[in-house]
Parts: C-alpha cells; structure tokens; sequence
C-alpha cells in the first residue's frame, strides 16, 4: 500500500516463537536497513489490522517513540498532553493520524 513493503517476521518458521521487545525487534530491522512499522493513513492501518487479524497476530511493535527527553523541548504546548500529542513515527513524516 502506498509504494510500501512489509517484512511480516511472524510468517517466519525461524521467528514463530520469539517474543522481543521494542528495542531488540528495532534492532533487528535495523540491521537489515529497515525500521519497525509506522501508519501514514487510516486505511494503511486499517490493511496491516486485517492482516493481523487473518494471521491471528494480537500485537507488533512500532516505530513510534515518545518525546520524553529532559530540557529537549518535549514541554512544548503543542505536544501536550505527551501522552496523546507527544509520538512520533519514523517514516511517516511526523504526521500525526486523527
């Protein structure tokens, strides 16, 4: 969708059973030149839920990060409340989905 591509590591026999955290599932798409996914639209969600469901998948991590730095500007008005208006996405050009 969206000239994107998508590594379902699920689908992998080698992964079937691993359960990473943030950190090493980041990792791990990094070292392969990728990043976790993020959602530019409704509807890209609403393509990799479906997806999720079909494959009976209830969770993935994302590229998604909390501004949550110490005197970095993260107080800033347009970021408040932090925990609705301070995430931020790579790939999705910091564009926020309402």
């Amino acid at each position: 969708m969206g000239g994107h591509n998508y590594f379902l590591s699920w689908r992998e026999p080698w992964h079937k059973f691993e359960d990473w955290d943030w950190f090493n599932g980041r990792n791990f798409c990094r070292d392969r030149c990728m990043d976790l996914v993020s959602f530019e639209t409704p509807q890209e969600f609403k393509m990799f839920e479906e997806i999720m469901k079909k494959d009976n998948v209830s969770s993935v991590w994302t590229s998604g990060r909390k501004c949550n730095f110490q005197n970095k500007g993260c107080d800033g008005a347009h970021l408040q409340p932090i925990i609705i208006n301070g995430w931020f996405w790579a790939g999705a050009r910091n564009a926020r989905i309402a």
